[in-house]
């Protein structure tokens, strides 16, 4: 993120009127790395609100929730593995 927004923050002091000189940044990957900052804060802020409320109950559904995502990929990798041990 940083070094998108130092491209974005750069001043191009060129005469010529060539493109391959001039630094541009990449918006599309700036605006996704900041939601990815400001989501990973919103999340540790909800988090911290709801463990201070609820307690830690408030922690087990989400757990619950990344277990079930983390384990597709991890069951799609067992099963490639598989399928190549009995070909």
């Amino acid at each position: 993120m940083g070094i998108e927004l130092g491209k974005l923050l750069y001043w191009n002091i060129s005469g010529s009127d060539s493109d391959e000189l001039f630094v541009k940044a990449d918006r599309r990957k700036l605006r996704l790395l900041a939601s990815l900052v400001a989501l990973f804060f919103l999340g540790g802020v909800i988090g911290a609100v709801g463990f201070k409320h609820v307690g830690f109950a408030a922690t087990l559904f989400l757990a619950a929730i990344l277990l079930v995502l983390a384990s597709m990929p991890v069951l799609e990798d067992v099963s490639v593995r598989m399928r190549r041990l009995w070909q």
